[in-house]
């Protein structure tokens, strides 16, 4: 019996794993697998159960943790044909409040939806009650529900109908705060929105109220896992996004005061906030070392464009360094710091002439943030897209659109948070007295999409990602490119449990073509001033009615929660939260009367071809799952059970650059395959496509 694993077993894995990992770039996962086999007498043998590590054997764990590595591995040619690497970050929307209708995605139809301990209901049923009074940064608007009332659901923003499709364009939310949100997560039941927020929280839209958005978002690749990097307001995150850590107590940056303290609000004052519990944190300056510095000593061309608007979204001028840059004018002020606007980046864009690295952050008005209009936002999306899809380098350019966080707007689903009281990641809360341990996060999902000829109709990417997995994608690029660097600061759970988005491109199938994506007026402009002014026309027409009335009372929760039908082909590793399809060959995987079988893969996907899985890890990248056909459970031996305890632990891979997704039945090792009419458990590996459908 195989038991866990010793200094000796480890040593030795990693001898093995370096001398696989030094070889060819093209070796597949499924080889290193067979690898394992030989090394270990037997297949069997590698694969019999431990009483640790929940009940997987050490050595099958240890083999699955590699398979990222590998399929990194393998696209290291593949990175190095990316020449222009471009980070949008826009403000303040939240991944529901823009697509949780969107078809194929972990929308509103979620069959893994949290049920709140406290209301026994999914948390998309929110309470309110008479207790409720407005928020700081709330709408004037009376919000009080109906004394019979008790819950709200999700809602439709523009549901009255008439101009109300304008008017929500410039609708106020609530608060980003740390207090707010950490309200709304309430210790992980994610019920309390409308309760610490506002109602207005819980208002979304659809496609016909954002087409670019969609357009964007689906002609490509959308993620419908990525998180916030921390459960708090614009600062946090941005600082995040610069460097990949806040400085919380214990991090990797270091944690005290001296450096700039835990970055947890948004300050502008050249000194510390104090906190309830006597606390000081987001002092200014900051001191530790950003990724533009890390770019800089790899010699990495990179540049920040920005307007002289830019909402002080462009956090680089909080570190003291960059201070000292623009006092001295050098080359760290030049690139981070000027004003070269976004006329030089479209410029630069169609000439095929933009750095390796592009920042951008947008004007105030255009950058979304409530009550500045998604469509002001569309805008100028459309503009950066349009002018890297139609420039002389997009053959070789990945643009990431983000947003920075919710910004109010609710969320159903929170990331997964590291074991309590890791350093760095869990901190005294300084907003309350007693200074309780609370997670800085990751948060609430985010909106984000992947633009580029390597994401081209790709789907929806569903691994745990965050602010810092677009570093962990530059370390991956710079690597494979001759130019390494390390970002020393980013804390050590983040680096291992988040994604580094390396599966998300396919370059085994670049599509270079431009898809049309929909007009869109563009903003206003003040006459005198020449700036944006897009959101106080729409405050000023409407004389600030723009606020709808809050649906209390009235909703149906089909039409509540409704969601497009249709589906995504799926990349990257999975996170719960789907309907999945199996699809090998011309079969799909299917149930009926209780057994599993194979149907033709043609036309639409019925629910007998649709799986759900359910989450058995801990951390964000544990990769073990049950599956459930319908109500029931599926088995070692793939046979159905109504019994949960009965159903088999699964891991699901991503191998890499388009090479679809394998299933492993974790007590045998061995992979699920269709084989015409039958489904078996086979010693060698099987590829499916999996596509992610909404019904």
């Amino acid at each position: 019996m195989i038991g866990p694993l010793s200094k000796a077993s480890l040593c030795y894995w990693h001898r093995f794993t370096r001398a696989l990992l030094s070889g060819s770039h093209c070796l597949p996962f499924w080889f290193a697998v067979s690898k394992v086999w030989e090394l270990c007498g037997t297949r069997e043998a590698c694969f019999r159960p431990t009483t640790t590590m929940r009940g997987v054997s050490a050595l099958l764990l240890a083999a699955a943790t590699i398979a990222p590595a590998l399929a990194a591995n393998q696209t290291q040619d593949g990175l190095k044909n990316v020449k222009h690497i471009v980070l949008f970050m826009q403000e303040n929307r939240a991944f529901d409040h823009y697509f949780g209708t969107m078809a194929g995605v972990r929308g509103f139809k979620d069959p893994n939806v949290h049920i709140s301990k406290n209301t026994g209901k999914s948390v998309f049923h929110q309470p309110v009650n008479q207790s409720m009074v407005k928020v700081a940064d709330g709408p004037d608007t009376d919000y009080m529900p109906p004394k019979n009332v008790s819950e709200l659901m999700p809602f439709h923003l523009p549901y009255q109908g008439g101009d109300y499709k304008e008017r929500t364009q410039c609708i106020l939310c609530g608060s980003n705060s740390w207090q707010a949100n950490h309200a709304a997560w309430n210790e992980g039941e994610i019920d309390r929105w409308a309760l610490n927020n506002t109602p207005y929280s819980l208002g979304y839209f659809m496609r016909e109220d954002i087409p670019v958005h969609f357009a964007l978002a689906e002609n490509f690749l959308v993620a419908d896992a990525y998180y916030e990097g921390q459960i708090a307001s614009t600062d946090p995150n941005r600082v995040t996004w610069f460097s990949t850590t806040i400085n919380a107590d214990g991090s990797a940056a270091g944690g005290n005061v001296s450096m700039g303290g835990t970055v947890l609000d948004n300050n502008r004052d050249p000194k510390c906030i104090q906190g309830k519990n006597g606390d000081k944190y987001s002092c200014r300056p900051l001191h530790w070392k950003t990724v533009p510095e890390y770019m800089s000593d790899a010699k990495i061309d990179w540049k920040l464009y920005q307007d002289f608007d830019n909402f002080g979204d462009n956090t680089l001028v909080e570190w003291r360094q960059f201070q000292l840059a623009a006092k001295n004018k050098t080359d760290l002020a030049k690139r981070g710091l000027s004003f070269s606007g976004l006329k030089s980046f479209f410029e630069d864009a169609k000439n095929g002439t933009l750095p390796e690295v592009s920042y951008i952050v947008g004007p105030q008005y255009l950058s979304e943030h409530a009550p500045y209009m998604p469509n002001d936002g569309a805008w100028l999306q459309r503009e950066v897209a349009n002018a890297v899809m139609n420039g002389k380098a997009w053959n070789s350019t990945v643009l990431m659109v983000s947003y920075d966080e919710t910004g109010g707007w609710a969320d159903h689903v929170m990331s997964p948070h590291a074991k309590r009281g890791t350093p760095g990641e869990w901190i005294k809360d300084p907003f309350t007295a007693d200074g309780k341990l609370a997670p800085t996060g990751p948060g609430f999902r985010l909106p984000f999409y992947i633009i580029s000829p390597f994401t081209r109709k790709g789907g929806v990417y569903t691994e745990p990602t965050s602010h810092e997995s677009q570093t962990l994608f530059l370390e991956e690029w710079a690597k494979a490119n001759g130019k390494p660097f390390h970002v020393s600061v980013m804390n050590k759970w983040r680096r291992e449990q988040l994604s580094n988005l390396v599966n998300a491109l396919d370059f085994n199938s670049t599509d270079t073509s431009v898809p049309k994506i929909p007009e869109v007026t563009e903003p206003t402009k003040d006459p005198i001033t020449d700036e944006y002014n897009g959101a106080w026309n729409c405050l000023l027409k409407f004389k600030g009615d723009v606020q709808p009335k809050i649906p209390y009372g009235t909703q149906e929760e089909e039409k509540a929660l409704f969601q497009e039908p249709g589906f995504k082909a799926v990349r990257g590793n999975l996170t719960e939260g789907r309907y999945l399809s199996f699809v090998s060959g011309k079969r799909r995987l299917s149930f009926q009367s209780g057994k599993l079988g194979t149907e033709v893969h043609k036309g639409h996907f019925t629910e007998k071809q649709l799986f759900v899985l359910h989450w058995q890890g801990q951390e964000p990248k544990d990769n073990e799952f049950k599956v459930t056909a319908g109500d029931k459970y599926l088995t070692s031996d793939l046979s159905l059970t109504k019994d949960k305890s009965q159903g088999a632990s699964f891991a699901i891979f991503d191998n890499g650059n388009g090479q679809g997704h394998s299933a492993q039945e974790l007590k045998s090792g061995k992979f699920l395959t269709l084989k015409g009419d039958n489904v078996t458990l086979e010693k060698e590996p099987s590829s499916f496509k999996l596509f992610t459908v909404t019904m």
